[in-house]
């Protein structure tokens, strides 16, 4: 019985990295970014987590500086 409440905790924890990751990617994509690995990924001591993965260097230097200007 602990596993079952444990996996519907962990599944719970992971979509809410997933839903995190896909608002972030949206606000990203409205912005004129992408990033292609974006993706939810699974909880770490109990905490959802996010992972951004890999994107071009020009992609992530324009992030940088479009987040700068804001900042």
């Amino acid at each position: 019985m602990g596993q079952t409440v444990s996996k519907k905790r962990s599944k719970s924890e992971l979509e809410a990295g997933q839903d995190a990751a896909n608002k972030l990617g949206k606000v990203l994509q409205s912005a004129g970014f992408t990033l292609p690995s974006l993706s939810g990924t699974y909880p770490v001591n109990g905490t959802p987590m996010v992972q951004l993965g890999s994107a071009r260097a020009d992609v992530i230097a324009r992030l940088a500086d479009w987040i700068e200007e804001r900042a």
